[in-house]
């Protein structure tokens, strides 16, 4: 079960995209069919690793980009029916350039910054200095 590994991977880079003050509401992952991660074992995993972070309870989206490669040999493009078996439909020969369907992007996060405009003016029943 690596999808826990994977999970703390992210979770160890977020700080760097998540602005001092935001609150992180969702992610959403673009991961390969070729990574063979369960999508619920991650989402209830991502609930267990950030309980108690500042990422709590914030919502994991999971795309799953589907194979397709391009036969070396006969220069081929096409999705495989099944992906542990990478042959290719027209010549038969095993040697495929996988084109997508491999790794693991963080592909968007939606973030909740607080209202700047009540912390950099004066208090809302308080006239500002120039009006006084």
């Amino acid at each position: 079960m690596h999808e826990l590994s994977v999970l703390q991977a992210v979770l160890d880079e977020l700080p760097q995209h998540v602005p001092a003050g935001g609150e992180l509401k969702k992610l959403e992952l673009r991961v390969g069919a070729l990574e063979h991660l369960d999508g619920e074992v991650m989402r209830s995993g991502w609930a267990a690793l950030t309980e108690g972070t500042k990422f709590a309870g914030s919502e994991l989206v999971i795309r799953v980009v589907p194979v397709r490669v391009r036969c070396r040999s006969c220069e081929r493009e096409y999705r495989p029916d099944d992906v542990s078996i990478l042959i290719c439909p027209d010549c038969g020969k095993a040697c495929p350039e996988v084109l997508d369907g491999a790794g693991l992007v963080l592909h968007s996060l939606h973030v909740n910054m607080p209202d700047e405009s009540r912390t950099t003016g004066p208090p809302p029943d308080k006239p500002s200095p120039e009006k006084a």
